[in-house]
Order: structure tokens, then sequence, then C-alpha cells
């Protein structure tokens, strides 16, 4: 049975023909390990490699409390798209988290003050920081992600309530995008997108606008609201970028990271819902 609820979701073509879906939501099972393996490898590209994927789809799995999947073929079926999120500070010694969040730190400027408050929390005892880990194959709608959320919210707060250590301090996001071939970058008069709309946005905030995101939730509200509300934004090139969007074309890929603290999380939550709406 479905874990929370169906989503009906409709799509027109040019000849206005309607295809309805249903969309299941169910918690993490064990069943689910090779395929949230396959999207965190989607998410991380050609890094994946770097990091322990089987470790970090094993913690996925092992709290089905906490998080959502995404299926169109009942439970049996394999998640389309996920979202969860994973205690930095509970899980620091599993090979998974360790090799995450030395590669994160190692794509953060060690000069920066985003490096020095993520190195401080991650340090510290009393203040855990939540991993929010999500991904999608790129045909599954944007109208599937704010019930996520929605469900990972409540999930988070009835854990807390059973004295769960899902208690956050702050939370850190990880997203992915793509720097479009220059042949892309021009404007109806076939000349170059202007400097200042490729500028990178200083201070708290390290964002390259020229790079675009996979998901449109990304760019239309995390990017957003992370300019508002984050503490840390930062966009980063891949390590290895044998993996590409198109690789006729030569379109880079590469990650998104944004601290943001626990009481910012609601207006993320609300922001998705408003935007993105279920039919």
């Amino acid at each position: 049975m479905s874990k929370k609820r169906n989503a009906d979701e409709q799509d027109s073509d040019s000849d206005t023909e309607i295809i309805n879906v249903d969309f299941d939501f169910f918690d993490p099972m064990q069943p689910d390990y090779l395929a949230l393996k396959r999207l965190l490898n989607q998410l991380f590209q050609g890094d994946a490699e770097e990091l322990w994927i089987d470790e970090l789809a094993g913690l996925i799995v092992a709290q089905p409390l906490v998080g959502t999947t995404v299926k169109l073929d009942g439970i049996d079926g394999d998640p389309y798209a996920f979202l969860t999120v994973l205690n930095l500070a509970v899980h620091k010694e599993n090979p998974g988290i360790k090799a995450l969040t030395n590669y994160i730190l190692g794509k953060i400027p060690s000069t920066s003050s985003f490096h020095r408050t993520l190195q401080e929390l991650l340090s510290s005892s009393d203040r855990h920081v939540g991993l929010i880990v999500s991904e999608r194959l790129i045909n599954i709608p944007v109208e599937t992600v704010p019930p996520m959320y929605q469900m990972l919210s409540k999930e988070i707060q009835l854990a807390i309530d059973e004295n769960e250590p899902f208690s956050f301090s702050h939370y850190l996001f990880i997203s992915r995008t793509w720097r479009p071939h220059p042949s892309d970058m021009m404007d109806d008069d076939s000349t170059s997108v202007p400097p200042s709309k490729r500028m990178k946005v200083e201070g708290p905030s390290a964002l390259d606008l020229s790079m675009q995101s996979f998901h449109p939730e990304d760019t239309e509200v995390m990017q957003r609201l992370g300019l508002q509300h984050a503490i840390h934004v930062l966009d980063y090139e891949f390590s290895n970028k044998s993996t590409q969007v198109n690789a006729a074309l030569s379109r880079d890929i590469g990650g998104r990271v944004m601290l943001m603290s626990s009481e910012s999380f609601p207006l993320l939550v609300q922001a998705l819902s408003k935007a993105y709406p279920v039919p």
C-alpha cells in the first residue's frame, strides 16, 4: 500500500493527449538498495567512485521511518526518486559518511568561512548536521518533490518526539548543476551573455550564475531561498568530468552545496509546496 498518498500527474503533448500516472510514496526498504545506489551514482556522477555509495545506500534503507521513495509499480517496484536525511554526527564513523564529509570539505576552499563553519559544526558534540540527500530520474515530475519534503518534516518531528537522533541545528543540501555550452550562452542577436550574468555571487554564497540546476526546484526555489536564508552556498566542479550531460557538446557538470539553519527548513518546505502544488 502507499506510504502516505498518491499523486496523479497529467502531461499534455501537442495533440493534447492526457496521460494519468499514479505515484506511490513508500518508506525506504532493503529491496530498494540497488536502485538507491543507482540514484546516488546519478547524483554524484563521475565523483561517485570517490565515495562509498554502497554504504550511503545502506544507511538510507536502514532508517525506514525517516525518508521517502517514489515508485510507479507498487511496493515491489524500484524507486524512481527518493528523499531522506542522514545525521552526520551519529554516522560519523560510517565509511560512507566519512568519505562524503571529506569530499564536501575538500570542495570548499579551506580558507573560507564556509569551510570553518562546517568544520566546527561537524566537530561539535551538541550540534548535529542533517544531510539532505535527494535525487530523481529526470522524467519524474517536480510535483512529487513537495510531498516528500512535507513527509520528511513530519517524520523528523515524530522521530524527535520518540527521542530519536533527528534534532538538527543545521541542514546540508547537495544537488547537481551543469554549465551550458558557450553556444547556448548566446542571446537572440548571437552575442555573448554579458559577464554580469555569469559572475559568481560572493559573500555567504558563491554561486556561478552560468550554472544551471538539473531539477527545477533547485533553481527556482532552493537557489532563491538559499540566497535569502542559507548561511552558505557554494558551486563546485566535479573532480571526474568524464560524465557529461551531453558529451558531444562538452557540457560540464558539477555540484552545489548549501548550509541552512534548521529554523529556515520550514520556509523551504512551504516554498516548495507553493511553487509546485500537486494537481
